[in-house]
């Protein structure tokens, strides 16, 4: 799988694999903002 995605970046110019890995970091940022805010919910829950 990484030899696949390795190969799709390769063929993309650097601006767009810089706006997709700026991508990617903003979707896990959220990501864990979203399970941060669930785990802190169910403690106010208890």
């Amino acid at each position: 799988m990484q030899s696949l995605g390795s190969g799709i970046f390769r063929k993309l110019p650097e601006e767009a694999f810089t706006e997709i890995v700026g991508e990617l970091e903003f979707i896990h940022k959220v990501s864990i903002a979203k399970r941060a805010r669930s785990i802190l919910n169910s403690f106010m829950d208890i």
